[in-house]
């Protein structure tokens, strides 16, 4: 213990000294162990080598400074354990916050990366803090909004209505939803299917968070983002969301066999090509990608008839959302579509070993414990993007004068 501790010495690294009070180089046979105690030169700009124990004190409001001033690494082989990190509660509270602040930016520009898109194309958004933290300083800010956003998906359909046109994502969401669909089905097969198309209840949420995580959705879709729907569902503690109904509805455009015991029936739908975007819409204007009665799949059948009493009554068709208040369980809806194009429905020309065009669809029950408002600072790209659905914009107050 003599020969470990008698070498420690106490150094302080400041503007004046800098990295020169850290010189490594004479200690290589042994090593050089210190207690270094400084500010925004340690805070910042050092890496230690061999760093175990960090007491962090001083802080800062901004997100940029605190993730530079979160420089604890150090670690060795072997030692990654013993390494420890001492801060007050509020501290760790600004850090964790930053953490999924990041992480989410990262996911975004990892998945802009896999789609081919470019900043300029889809625009980035950061969450911002509702306490006293800011994301850096203002004037690095000035060409960026801030939005709130409500996050909840209570009593809601979700489509994917604008699908990339890229072969290389078609491609990986065919193959991820026949994975999912003999994953699924082939497990409930015992199961008794009163519908004539593949139906499985009682599937784990975890199951569809982790396909819709792999799904690859468009950047510009801002109806049906995959990563933010999959988050949503794996951090709800409501459990009407802990079980789901997956479903695969029909249609009279040809059949995919899966395997022995599972086909797959096509449904036609009109897309437009958007090149600009590299989008397919499917649905043409009307941005529909299932029918109405799909949201009545899972339902007992005096559920049905309830729900859509007063709508016959009046000779209307029946909405999808009479059915959505009668749901106990979310319903995942998996669309083998048959793109076609124009008034004279010409075959749209999918890859070569791709069966179908893959829209997804999600029917979320009544869950009201659920929902927050959420604040994102974004770039002006996303601003832009985000125009068409101005109901999920805030204007500060001297803009809504302005506007007005």
């Amino acid at each position: 213990l003599i020969s470990s501790i008698a070498p420690i010495e106490v150094r302080a690294v400041n503007k004046n000294s800098g990295p020169k009070s850290l010189d490594y180089e004479p200690y290589k046979e042994k090593g050089l162990r210190v207690v270094a105690v400084g500010g925004l030169s340690l805070a910042r700009g050092l890496t230690l080598e061999g760093l175990c124990v960090s007491y962090f004190y001083r802080g800062t409001q901004m997100y940029d400074a605190l993730l530079q001033m979160g420089r604890w690494f150090g670690y060795r082989t072997g030692y990654e354990d013993l390494f420890k990190i001492w801060m007050a509660p509020e501290m760790k509270a600004s850090y964790s916050y930053i953490a999924i602040a990041v992480d989410e930016l990262r996911k975004s520009i990892f998945k802009m990366q896999g789609t081919g898109f470019k900043p300029t194309d889809v625009g980035l958004m950061i969450r911002s803090s509702d306490e006293s933290l800011v994301i850096t300083a203002k004037n690095k800010m000035r060409d960026s909004e801030e939005i709130r956003k409500w996050v909840s998906f209570d009593d809601e359909l979700k489509e994917t209505a604008q699908l990339l046109s890229d072969e290389t994502n078609i491609i990986a969401n065919y193959l991820l939803a026949v994975k999912l669909s003999k994953f699924v089905f082939d497990k409930s097969s015992s199961e008794e299917n009163i519908y004539k198309f593949p139906y499985a209840s009682n599937i784990s949420k975890h199951t569809v968070v982790d396909f819709l995580r792999r799904y690859v959705s468009h950047p510009l879709d801002k109806k049906f983002q995959s990563g933010a729907l999959a988050q949503f569902i794996e951090d709800s503690v409501d459990p009407k969301l802990d079980s789901w109904d997956i479903a695969i509805p029909s249609g009279q455009a040809g059949e995919i066999p899966l395997n022995l015991d599972l086909t797959i029936s096509k449904r036609e739908r009109k897309i437009e090509v958007n090149p600009k975007n590299r989008a397919l819409n499917v649905g043409g204007s009307n941005r529909r990608v299932g029918d109405a009665n799909d949201e009545s799949i899972g339902l007992a059948p005096d559920e049905i008839e309830i729900a859509g009493r007063s709508y016959k009554a009046e000779k209307k068709s029946i909405p999808g959302h009479a059915y959505r208040k009668y749901r106990k369980k979310p319903l995942l809806l998996l669309h083998f579509l048959k793109p076609v194009v124009g008034d004279d429905r010409n075959e749209f020309l999918l890859p070569p070993d791709c069966g179908a065009l893959i829209a997804v669809g999600i029917s979320f029950p009544e869950f009201k414990s659920q929902g927050k408002w959420v604040t994102y600072r974004i770039n002006l790209v996303e601003y832009r993007n985000l125009l068409p659905d101005a109901e999920d914009i805030d204007l500060d107050e001297e803009e809504e004068k302005t506007y007005a």
